[in-house]
C-alpha cells in the first residue's frame, strides 16, 4: 500500500511540475508546498504590505530617500577618483564592430541567476534563442557603435527596492536594484572588454 501511495505521489509531483514548466514562481511555490518551507513574501508584497499610498507615489518617494542617501555618501567621501592629469597620450582607442564575441558573452558572462528587466526577458531567454538572435542583436549593437548613438529605451533602467534590515516601513532600509535591459548589459561588457585590452596594450 505505502509503495502504491508513493507511485502515485511520484506521478502527482511530475505532472504538476511538467505544469509549470515555463512558470518559475510556480515551480518554486510548488517546491515550497511539498517540503513543507513556507515561501518568502515576494518584493511587490512586501511594499504594498507596509506602504500605502499609488504606485507612483510610493516610487517617488523611494526615489526621493534613495537621492538624500547617495547626497550624504558624496558629502563624506574624499577620495579623489581623478586626480591623475595625463600627458603626452599619442594613442587613441577605436572601438571596432562585433563579430563573433555576443555568443561567447551571452554564454559565458551573463548572470542567469537575475530578475528580468521591464522587458521581460531574461538572459535564459536569449540563451534558448541563440542561434536566431545572435544575428540579431549583433546587427542591433553594430549600428549603435556606428552611429556612435545608444537608444533611450536600451538604457533605460527598471529599479526595484530591495529590503536591506531594519524596520520594514523605513524606506532607508531598503536598497535600489537596477535592473537593466541585457542588451544594454552585452554592449557593456563588449566596451570594457575592449577599454580593457586598449590599456593593458598600451
Amino acid at each position: 500500500m505505502n509503495s502504491l501511495i508513493a507511485k502515485e505521489k511520484r506521478e502527482y509531483c511530475k505532472k504538476k511540475f511538467q505544469e509549470f514548466d515555463n512558470d518559475i514562481k510556480a515551480t518554486w511555490n510548488l517546491a515550497n508546498e511539498l517540503s513543507g518551507k513556507t515561501p518568502s513574501k515576494s518584493v511587490d508584497e512586501t511594499i504594498k504590505r507596509n506602504f500605502t499610498g499609488s504606485t507612483k507615489i510610493i516610487a517617488d518617494k523611494f526615489a526621493q530617500v534613495m537621492i538624500e542617501e547617495v547626497d550624504k555618501v558624496i558629502h563624506t567621501c574624499s577620495q579623489k577618483v581623478f586626480d591623475q592629469k595625463y600627458e603626452n597620450i599619442e594613442k587613441s582607442m577605436v572601438l571596432l564592430e562585433i563579430t563573433q564575441e555576443v555568443g561567447k558573452i551571452i554564454k559565458h558572462r551573463l548572470k542567469f541567476d537575475v530578475w528580468p528587466s521591464f522587458d521581460k526577458i531574461s538572459p535564459k531567454d536569449i540563451l534558448e534563442n541563440l542561434d536566431t538572435l545572435q544575428t540579431i542583436i549583433t546587427d542591433l549593437l553594430n549600428m549603435s557603435i556606428k552611429q556612435a548613438l545608444v537608444p533611450i529605451e536600451i538604457k533605460t533602467r527598471f529599479l526595484r527596492p530591495v529590503y536591506k534590515k531594519g524596520r520594514h516601513k523605513e524606506m532607508s532600509n531598503y536598497r535600489l536594484i537596477a535592473l537593466q535591459q541585457k542588451i544594454f548589459k552585452i554592449m557593456k561588457i563588449y566596451i570594457s572588454d575592449e577599454m580593457d585590452n586598449f590599456f593593458q596594450k598600451n
